[in-house]
């Protein structure tokens, strides 16, 4: 082996042993809306954090307006977040959803007038 080789081997080592430690994380930001109406938020964080404290992963909590929440996971500022509803990701291409669920809800709307709501959108017929 020459001495070109040998430097090209040594500088790879260096670099791999300089890198290993980037890959893992100790700590994940997590964003979500403030949940100002319930403890859904509160008891779902403390799910979170304890299923990550047992691989050793600590939890940070930035909490955000909606839009920016998942705005900031979908462009890497924060590495996910807390809870959203299914089919996000088609409009947030960038965030995966985990296939366990941490929380459900189910949503029902009351009305003295008579009204059909036609889905999540502001289209409500009265």
């Amino acid at each position: 082996m020459g001495i070109k080789m040998n430097c090209k081997v040594l500088v790879l080592i260096i670099v791999l042993m300089a890198s290993g430690n980037s890959f893992a994380q100790d700590r994940l930001v997590i964003s979500t809306f403030p949940d100002t109406n319930s403890n859904v938020a509160a008891k779902s964080l403390k799910i979170v954090r304890e299923a990550y404290r047992k691989i050793g992963i600590e939890i940070e909590m930035r909490y955000l307006p909606g839009e920016r929440a998942i705005g900031s996971a979908n462009s890497g500022i924060t590495d996910g977040e807390l809870f959203r509803i299914e089919g996000m990701s088609e409009e947030y291409s960038n965030l995966v959803p985990v296939s366990v669920p941490i929380c459900t809800a189910e949503t029902v709307a009351y009305s003295v007038k008579d009204i059909e709501i036609n889905g999540w959108g502001k289209s409500v017929s009265v």
